[in-house]
């Protein structure tokens, strides 16, 4: 069992995994480790915090009045001033020194150190992978006890976006290209394995790409037996349709985000073929 999931066994743990996972997402592990500390501090400096944190006499709304103003009073930050909101709403206030003990044991095992600058690496204008995908990328791997794949995943996904044509790495970009990148290093050949949302993307259902695709990949996917049943999904509205309020059919699994939007907004009594009113 790794130290980190030995940490998250218990309830203390769990929150703090939680914690842990969403300062890594939003790269504020210095800023929550920090205002982790100074609560650590105000604890043991002050009774009456520590009273509202562990007494049964405080009521749910009185506790969660009381750590708003102790986040604003101590300036601590944003997201960890919303997990105090969140401990005091589920009565765990109490469990807040285990938390910040389990928390630095997380970071610990991460090789994570609060407070210590990452090298510099100038793959990250090559490969253009966002902070939270690494993240998550890095922890998925750890996960599947692969990390040490890590630099070649990263390698590849420099060729991926440029087979796919420099797809602008953002959601779901970043992911379908993370994605590609850790099965062909895992698989140990190039695209033997790809994701649906690859084939949509080939097919243009997330609009032309930026740049042309490599043509043999691009030929291979279309000529693919699955590339003709993706095919046969309702296709999403064009821009003049959507203006005009045309309805869009879709599927029970509302497969196409902007489907579900129209999905939605539909009255039961209305026919498929309706359209929206002009406003």
């Amino acid at each position: 069992m790794t130290a980190k999931a030995s940490v998250a066994l218990g309830l203390s743990g769990r929150y703090a995994t939680a914690l842990f996972d969403l300062a890594v997402e939003a790269k504020a592990l210095d800023a929550v480790a920090a205002s982790l500390a100074t609560l650590k501090d105000a604890l043991a400096q002050s009774a009456d915090l520590k009273t509202l944190m562990t007494s049964p006499m405080v009521t749910r709304g009185a506790a969660a009045a009381g750590v708003a103003g102790v986040a604003a009073s101590l300036k601590l930050d944003s997201l960890t001033s919303n997990f105090l909101g969140v401990l005091a709403k589920n009565r765990r206030l109490a469990a807040l020194p285990a938390i910040i003990r389990d928390f630095s044991a997380l970071a610990a095992a991460e090789g994570l150190a609060p407070g210590q600058p990452q090298e510099f690496d100038r793959s990250y204008f090559r490969h253009q992978m966002p902070g939270g995908m690494m993240g998550t990328l890095r922890r998925q791997l750890s996960e599947t006890k692969r990390l040490h794949l890590l630099p070649q995943v990263l390698e590849e996904a420099e060729q991926v976006r440029a087979d796919l044509g420099y797809p602008i790495m953002v959601t779901p970009f970043s992911q379908v290209v993370a994605t590609v990148a850790a099965l062909n290093v895992i698989n140990g050949e190039r695209y033997k394995t790809l994701p649906d949302e690859v084939v949509r993307y080939v097919l243009g259902r997330f609009g032309a790409p930026t740049m042309p695709l490599n043509p043999e990949l691009e030929d291979r996917i279309r000529s693919s037996k699955r590339a003709k049943e993706l095919d046969e999904e309702p296709h999403m509205a064009s821009i003049d349709e959507l203006r005009a309020g045309e309805r869009v059919a879709v599927l029970d699994g509302k497969l196409d985000p902007l489907d579900f939007v129209l999905w939605k907004r539909a009255k039961d009594d209305e026919p498929d073929d309706a359209k929206w009113p002009s406003s």
